[in-house]
């Protein structure tokens, strides 16, 4: 899967991150009950305090199959 990145930030800028690929392997014997499963991993984005909103779009090469989210993310300042 290729995973891209975006970013709106509160003074109404937009920024593209890199995209990163999250690769993993399901053995063809595993693939019918693959299909309904979903995969969890954690991402780390460096914001400055502040309301964000961040898309991101999934983009699976082989399947060719293309998703995308966006949601709000509240920064708060570290104490």
């Amino acid at each position: 899967l290729l995973i891209h990145y975006a970013v709106a930030d509160p003074d109404g800028g937009f920024r593209r991150l890199e995209p990163r690929p999250l690769a993993f392997e399901v053995p063809n014997a595993s693939l019918a009950g693959a299909l309904g499963q979903h995969v969890s991993f954690k991402v780390e984005l460096a914001l400055e305090p502040g309301a964000y909103e961040v898309a991101a779009a999934v983009y699976d090469e082989l399947g060719g199959e293309r998703w995308a989210i966006v949601a709000p993310v509240s920064v708060v300042k570290a104490r």
